[in-house]
């Protein structure tokens, strides 16, 4: 059980509705009302996990999808409208679905919260962007000429 709500802020700065993970298992939630999402592939998104976490940030709640090896930041909701692209990284914002797993639910090849309870729900966009595409540039650079 949950026991502590999660907050989400709209982009005007004002307080938007309390929400949590639903506890009914995994859901489908509509990106642009409780969350957008960043995803990344796993191996990238751990890079930009450590690197964020050396910077001082907080770990925010992260979905970890096992089975297709990717990583997805939940982010506030519409900001993602207006990202500039970055090679291996996909934004879902408004028409988009995301994969919600249950609280606590931390183990398994299907989505799963890599560290649950979570201080906060959502991750702020910009230093999250920053480092995933200062890891794609350092991972781009380290690839042979020969083999790009």
């Amino acid at each position: 059980m949950l026991t502590t709500a999660l907050c989400h802020h709209a982009l005007d700065g004002q307080p938007a509705q309390l929400w949590v993970p639903p506890e009914a298992g995994y859901q489908f939630l509509p990106a642009g009302i409780h969350c957008d999402a960043v995803r990344a592939l796993s191996d990238l998104g751990d890079r930009a996990r450590r690197l964020l976490a050396d910077e001082g940030e907080e770990e925010p709640a992260i979905i970890r999808d096992h089975y297709t090896h990717y990583l997805y930041w939940l982010v506030p909701p519409r900001c993602t409208e207006g990202w500039t692209p970055i090679d291996g990284v996909t934004v879902y914002g408004g028409g988009c679905d995301v994969e919600i797993p249950p609280p606590g639910r931390t183990h398994g090849l299907a989505p799963v919260w890599p560290t649950w309870p979570c201080a906060r729900l959502h991750t702020k966009l910009e230093p999250t962007r920053d480092v995933l595409r200062e890891v794609i540039e350092d991972t781009r650079q380290s690839i042979p000429e020969a083999r790009r």
